[in-house]
């Protein structure tokens, strides 16, 4: 059995020594592994167990291969300090880790955008000045924004949303489509120039938009007092049948 010196190189000795003692420096470090040989050779082992079977002398860089074909063992991980310690994130990976998870909110929400104005210069609660407001409206173009919003198709719905927001008001057998919904407006007596219908979607001005909530919910008070009128009519009609029969039985 080789000894422990066996395992050093001679570039782990220390040199021009007054006395001509063969001497390990301070930090030598072991380079050489004896390894046990089985039947295999060393380049088709699957494991560090294999390996130690072998009985060839090798240096750290044939070490390194084996391990290289034997990462999976816990084993040779070990011997080799092959695992690290995981580093802190750095703080730009922390503002971006931050950044990534405000926008996967923002995907999964309906921002909006709120402007806060001052109603007074005072303070005051309850104190509305007009000049100021309307002077922080002209700064901020609020008044420029609505203008350009009311001139343009400030709304659009593909054909199926605008059948399920204001299917009451289209035939119960109406599809999606453009031909239905045209001929929805026009009975409506819809300006033809505030909207438009394209291939897939239908676009409007507020006006409009407003003008068919209302008729939308018309139509829906329309419903509820028919829908009253029959359970009026359905109670009204059993009492007068149990009055009716409580009448008889007195009469017979």
């Amino acid at each position: 059995m080789s000894s422990h010196k066996d395992r050093f190189d001679e570039t782990q000795y220390e040199c021009h020594r007054a006395d001509d003692l063969r001497k390990l420096k301070p930090n030598a470090i072991p380079t050489k592994f004896q390894l046990r040989l089985a039947s295999l050779p060393w380049a088709e082992a699957q494991s560090l167990n294999e390996i130690l079977h072998y009985e060839h002398l090798l240096d750290v860089r044939s070490l390194k291969h084996i391990a290289n074909q034997t990462l999976h063992d816990h084993t040779t991980k070990s011997l080799l300090h092959l695992h690290t310690k995981k580093r802190p994130p750095s703080i730009s990976a922390q503002f971006q880790a931050s950044l990534n998870k405000l926008l996967e909110m923002l995907r999964h929400a309906k921002p909006y955008f709120i402007r806060c104005l001052r109603s007074n210069s005072k303070k005051d609660p309850m104190g509305f000045d007009h000049d100021l407001v309307l002077r922080q409206l002209r700064y901020t173009d609020m008044l420029e924004t609505v203008r350009i919003t009311r001139s343009g198709y400030s709304t659009k719905y593909s054909f199926q949303a605008f059948k399920e927001k204001f299917g009451l008001l289209l035939p119960s057998d109406a599809e999606a489509t453009g031909e239905e919904i045209a001929t929805l407006l026009k009975n409506l007596h819809i300006d033809p120039d505030n909207h438009q219908i394209g291939k897939s979607k239908v676009f409007l001005r507020e006006k409009e938009r407003l003008q068919l909530f209302n008729v939308l919910h018309n139509e829906v008070l329309q419903r509820i007092c028919l829908i009253q009128s029959w359970y009026r009519a359905t109670a009204a009609r059993r009492l007068f049948l149990r009055q009716r029969q409580a009448i008889q039985c007195l009469q017979v």
